[in-house]
């Protein structure tokens, strides 16, 4: 399988780890990007064909996940990047009565008129599924 190249969302501690390895350091001396030691670590590196990105967990992520990020400290999930098909997107239908056994469409807007006559009540809607198609490929690291 053909990819462009392999992309890292790493956790913090993981993150960290990886930027005070001596190899990172003496590779970014090498190529002229030097100046990036004098600044920290920073989010997105990239050595070889593999881009390192820090995972940083948002407020809604947080509230979904019980207080937890995606991805712990001391881990990092890779996947290729640039495989045809290998994630997809898929769309239901909408949970409204002329909908039903329907192609799923991107977005749904809908408007019904309120009880008392005095204006209209408007929905939207997006019910979407992205898959990996090949889940064999993605990979998970982790430092102890």
């Amino acid at each position: 399988m053909a990819y462009g190249h392999i992309h890292s969302m790493c956790g913090r501690d993981f993150h960290d780890a990886l930027w005070d390895q001596k190899e990172v350091r003496e590779t970014f001396l090498a190529d002229n990007e030097g100046y990036r030691l004098r600044d920290g670590a920073p989010d997105v590196f990239t050595i070889g064909k593999v881009t390192f990105e820090r995972y940083r967990t948002g407020k809604k992520a947080t509230a979904a996940n019980n207080g937890a990020g995606f991805i712990a400290a001391n881990e990092a999930r890779c996947f290729p990047v640039g495989v045809a098909g290998l994630f997809i997107t898929r769309f239901a239908p909408a949970d409204l009565e002329e909908t039903v056994n329907t192609i799923g469409l991107p977005r749904y807007a809908h408007q019904y008129a309120m009880a008392n006559g005095k204006g209209r009540h408007l929905d939207a809607q997006m019910n979407a599924i992205s898959l990996c198609t090949k889940p064999g490929v993605l990979r998970t690291l982790t430092i102890n």
